[in-house]
């Protein structure tokens, strides 16, 4: 450890300390030189100034080997330091270099996606709302940073991976099936129906274990929300709604089904009833569909039970948009909505429900277009009973 300085309490410097180390070990070089040249006999013992000359040579060679051995030494340290800096230097330049690579791609390929979706958007005519829509879902994905736990951005990734393979399976015509019960789809297609809604309603399916209102879709919460956007539909856009209540098994509470048909009549739904339990020969084809726009067919799967007083399980939903099997369902549907035995009902002045065969309902009622039922108000349950 260096001695503080006497005056001022500071250690030498280093320099100084190896200088006058350098030139003790040369004195001390001199005079063991110069004591061993008095030590020779006296026959061989050099004169007195061959003796200092000597020792001055022999001191002076030993400084000098101890000077150059501590610039070597110094010469390897900077060089290593050279070495480690030039290392540490090429580590940061080669890690620098790759982040700008990685930022340089990213912001090529951020450019390229921009170009491919203006590019699509030129080609399949997207509208300035849907290029907004899509601007948004990457906006927001960028929201979720890095730093975000890894459980909510494998989560973002899956929705977005789903979104993407929905996106791909409706542009190629293919089936989508959602494994169970849906409810976005539902609510989500209800929401954007523009012209009309055409559905079979299944006994089987939205009536629960003992009835339509004791465990039945229409009385729970997903089926007054369902209710409700029929509801806008039809009193913000026009939309017409049609609705077949197909008893397709025996025991139900008639009262019950009564209810329900009041439910969808105060709202503007067109209803018509069909006792499929009195012809057997109905239930092969039977299905439990929606028709939106005639564009796209909304289909419940169902599997059967041999106990009556369970509520229906629902193995998928599948959305068909292949116009062929579309058009089928299309068909389908006209035919069973003016077969024979279903009856087409409405709310008389008192507000008791009537029942009238379809057919003679239908033979009355001159058919309108679609562009027709739009320029025309909805006239409701109240107004077609009159």
């Amino acid at each position: 450890m260096a001695q503080p300085h006497p005056r001022d309490g500071r250690p030498e410097p280093n320099g100084q300390r190896r200088l006058l180390t350098k030139i003790l070990i040369g004195v001390a070089s001199f005079w063991v030189a110069f004591g061993i040249s008095t030590l020779l006999p006296k026959d061989e013992k050099p004169e007195l100034a061959w003796s200092i000359g000597a020792s001055l040579f022999v001191a002076g060679v030993v400084f000098i080997a101890h000077y150059l051995f501590e610039v070597e030494r110094k010469l390897d340290a900077l060089l290593q330091s050279f070495d480690d800096t030039r290392k540490q230097l090429g580590d940061q330049i080669r890690r620098r270099a790759e982040a700008t690579e990685h930022q340089m791609r990213e912001g090529f390929s951020k450019i390229h996606l921009a170009e491919e979706i203006f590019g699509l958007r030129e080609a399949s005519q997207l509208d300035a709302e849907e290029m907004m829509q899509i601007a948004k879902l990457v906006r927001n994905r960028t929201k979720i940073t890095s730093e975000a736990p890894q459980l909510i951005q494998d989560f973002a990734l899956a929705e977005m991976t789903r979104l993407v393979e929905y996106l791909k399976q409706m542009g190629d015509s293919n089936d989508l099936t959602y494994e169970g019960e849906d409810q976005d789809w539902l609510l989500g297609l209800t929401k954007v129906a523009r012209s009309e809604i055409q559905a079979t309603s299944l006994s089987t399916v939205d009536a629960g274990g003992r009835g339509f209102i004791d465990g039945g879709l229409w009385s729970t919460d997903f089926g007054q929300r369902y209710l409700d956007f029929q509801r806008h539909a039809i009193r913000t856009r026009g939309v017409r709604v049609q609705r077949l209540f197909i008893l397709d098994r025996k025991g139900l509470n008639i009262e019950d089904l009564h209810q329900i048909l009041r439910m969808h009549l105060s709202i503007g739904v067109e209803v018509r009833t069909l006792d499929a339990t009195v012809a057997p020969t109905l239930h092969t084809r039977l299905h439990d569909f929606i028709l939106f726009d005639r564009k796209l067919s909304y289909q419940t799967t169902t599997a059967s039970s041999l106990d009556s007083q369970l509520n229906p399980i629902i193995v998928n939903i599948t959305l068909v948009t292949d116009p062929e099997r579309v058009n089928r369902r299309i068909s389908e549907f006209a035919d069973l909505w003016s077969a024979e035995g279903v009856q087409a009902v409405t709310v008389d002045e008192r507000g008791e429900l009537v029942f009238r065969p379809a057919r003679s309902v239908d033979q009355r009622r001159p058919a309108k277009s679609v562009d027709q039922r739009h320029r025309e108000p909805n006239p409701g349950p109240a107004g077609e009973a009159a």
